[in-house]
């Protein structure tokens, strides 16, 4: 995990075996959520929409590629670190509300991510990180870490 080299997105990289997702996020309005193969040092991933497009290698302990949507492009050189960096808060309701949290969360423990409440981005709360919860709205939300075959 890490961010893109001109700082612009947070990104992290889950790989099970021969599956991967990645979650690429500036952490206000734009986010990629992609899933696809992992093979020998090589991660080729896509998003649902098909606009979104990994490429990565692995090599000397270190994932270097670029991440494409539309006509955005970000380069990247991302470490290695202990699992798992990506975190995403289940669809839930709040009332009348449809809320959905994904999150980044840095081997600091610092935190990026977006907070979807009935389609409306905006930047996620902070999350006490030693729970399996957090409240929104009265409501009380599972926080899950994500796998490769969850997106």
């Amino acid at each position: 995990m890490g961010t893109s080299d001109d700082g612009r997105f947070t990104i992290a990289v889950v790989v099970r075996a021969t599956r991967a997702i990645a979650h690429v996020t500036d952490g206000a309005a734009d986010v990629a959520w992609l899933s696809g193969t992992a093979g020998g040092s090589a991660l080729l991933l896509t998003g649902e929409d098909g606009e979104a497009v990994f490429h990565g290698t692995v090599e000397d302990g270190s994932l270097t590629g670029t991440a494409s949507r539309r006509s955005r492009k970000a380069a990247f050189t991302l470490l290695v670190v202990e699992a798992p960096p990506v975190s995403t808060g289940r669809p839930a309701r709040s009332g009348q509300e449809r809320v959905t949290l994904g999150l980044i969360v840095r081997p600091d423990r610092s935190q990026t991510g977006i907070q979807w409440t009935d389609g409306t981005p905006r930047p996620a709360p902070g999350w006490d990180l030693d729970g399996s919860t957090v409240t929104f709205g009265g409501t009380e939300l599972r926080v899950e870490a994500v796998a490769p075959d969850d997106v």
